[in-house]
């Protein structure tokens, strides 16, 4: 037992759990699996956020679509299968993305399409350098020394969605390791048309690519109001004023929806 207290001296453990009603089928080696046997999920904040966002939606749309950029091995998916129509998931990293395909498998779910594929701001192969921790989720496209690497197909998000006719953007994670600036800009169009709340890590020394709050702010639409997404000890989240210097995580919100997703976590909090 006492290795379990620790997913780095665990070894291949497989498992399965209920997961907010799925299945949730995993090994205890990985970080990621290990947070949903151990507590639940992985980043619970995350989620609330963003079911919070889908019940703050406006009311009317045929459907609703998450787009998950960074899908690693399918949580936040198969979490956000349960609160929006749609789900589109983008991982280039297949050993991931197997694990991915899994869950949608052992939970019959016809409702998440998978593209095997990473976002970028250019279309053609790329070089992916594969994580060597307990997170198969960490691989990057940045060079970093010593990691294996092999070629994998990126695509400028705008490009494939109308090639795709995809459809509009609602609520939009974006998880990539850094690079983030380059997802941002191939989205950019339907970043604007769609003005869909996005949750976004934002890290490194180059505050993944955009260096400063200004030119993060020109990726976004008119009306974006950015927060600093924080976890409290309850597992929820709260939402503070930006310093970018200094944040993890940003969630964007449209100014017209601000007012609702505060009502929707409220009511959620009561329930």
């Amino acid at each position: 037992m006492r290795a379990l207290a620790d997913p780095n001296r665990t070894g291949p453990t497989p498992f399965s759990c209920n997961f907010f009603g799925k299945i949730y089928r995993g090994d205890l080696s990985y970080l990621i699996d290990w947070s949903v046997y151990m507590f639940g999920a992985y980043a619970p904040h995350e989620l609330m956020a963003l079911q919070d966002a889908a019940a703050a939606l406006p009311a009317g749309r045929t459907t609703t679509t998450f787009y998950d950029v960074g899908a690693n091995v399918g949580q936040h998916s198969l979490f956000m299968s349960s609160h929006v129509g749609r789900v589109m998931a983008f991982e280039p990293f297949d050993a991931a993305r197997d694990q991915l395909k899994q869950k949608i498998a052992d939970n019959k779910l016809n409702t998440i399409e998978v593209f095997p594929i990473g976002l970028g701001s250019t279309n053609g192969p790329r070089i992916f350098h594969v994580p060597t921790t307990n997170n198969i989720g960490k691989g990057s496209f940045d060079l970093i020394t010593g990691l294996d690497a092999l070629e994998v197909m990126v695509r400028r998000g705008d490009d494939l969605i109308a090639e795709q006719s995809l459809p509009r953007i609602d609520i939009l994670k974006i998880d990539v390791e850094g690079f983030e600036a380059p997802v941002f800009e191939g989205l950019h169009s339907a970043i604007s048309r769609d003005r869909p709340v996005i949750l976004t890590e934002i890290s490194g020394n180059t505050r993944s690519g955009f260096g400063s709050l200004a030119r993060f702010r020109s990726a976004l639409y008119p009306g974006a109001t950015i927060f600093d997404l924080q976890a409290t000890r309850n597992r929820d989240y709260r939402l503070q004023p930006v310093e970018f210097d200094r944040c993890d995580e940003l969630l964007i919100v449209p100014e017209e929806m601000v007012a609702r997703m505060t009502a929707a976590a409220a009511k959620r909090r009561k329930e």
